[in-house]
């Protein structure tokens, strides 16, 4: 107990003159609890263990839980300029930005199941009357941030980097490269360009990694469709964004969340910074 004898016997006179009860027997055998000891006791230790249990409840709320986000991302180069305002902005010590590369099918799956707070998707207009069928479905909703016609990404290896746009048939000569199939996908077969199959194009290479795809963009002939909203940043990588001649496709940026949820504080501030960089 690494306390003296007369310490330790002065003590246990002073608790039973307090409790005005006796705590221990004394006997030729030694000392041992009495029934009123024996209670206290017990209480005593009960005390000890809520005294413990409050300490600990203390501690974790002076701890700074991490902020998080989880952002389901399909069809576009998400800006690192808007990454790095959202780090500047948030103001928590600890924070956890994930972002899920995935297909348009997958983006919907996850914001429904709330394994994703946010989507970030585009959709061609043949796609649109399906997807908002399967948005009420899920009873998700979609915010529109623009729209855009068809741009092909090339890098600057491609003997067609200069030039200021491209025809349908100047793509064909080209690799292609794509994301991953999915039921939207396979609605139109197409590379979302007017009506030309996929077919078309001689070399394909399926990708399902951003990074990947820009790597391979910048170092090959290989081409990918896409749209305006990621040609800025692609312009950092040696990658040009060159506008498709009498492309009648368009597509649309869209925001999705689940209906009639309000968005979390790091959620919202995600979304601003978003419009911020993408919105007209």
């Amino acid at each position: 107990l690494y306390v003296s004898q007369p310490s330790l016997s002065r003590t246990i006179h002073n608790m039973e003159q307090e409790l005005k009860m006796t705590l221990f027997g004394r006997s030729n055998h030694g000392i041992q609890l009495t029934e009123d000891g024996k209670k206290v006791y017990h209480y005593g230790k009960h005390v000890l263990k809520e005294l413990k249990a409050l300490e600990d409840y203390t501690m974790f709320h002076r701890m700074e839980l991490p902020t998080k986000l989880s952002v389901a991302v399909c069809g576009i180069f998400l800006s690192g300029l808007l990454l790095n305002e959202y780090y500047e902005k948030n103001q928590a010590n600890r924070m956890e930005l994930l972002l899920h590369e995935v297909h348009l099918e997958t983006v919907l799956n996850q914001v429904a199941t709330l394994a994703c707070e946010l989507g970030i998707v585009t959709v061609f207009d043949q796609q649109l009357p399906h997807f908002k069928r399967v948005l009420e479905i899920k009873r998700l909703e979609y915010e529109e941030i623009g729209v855009s016609p068809i741009y092909v990404h090339i890098g600057q290896n491609n003997p067609s980097f200069d030039r200021p746009s491209l025809t349908l048939e100047e793509l064909y000569r080209y690799p292609l490269i794509c994301l991953p199939d999915d039921y939207f996908s396979s609605l139109r077969s197409l590379t979302g360009v007017q009506a030309f199959p996929k077919s078309r194009f001689e070399k394909q290479m399926t990708m399902n990694n951003i990074h990947s795809i820009i790597s391979l963009i910048a170092n090959s002939e290989a081409i990918f469709i896409g749209s305006r909203w990621s040609g800025k940043d692609l312009n950092n990588s040696r990658i040009h964004s060159l506008p498709l001649e009498n492309g009648e496709q368009e597509q649309r940026l869209l925001i999705l969340k689940r209906k009639q949820e309000k968005l979390t504080p790091s959620a919202a501030s995600f979304r601003e910074i978003f419009l911020s960089h993408y919105g007209e």
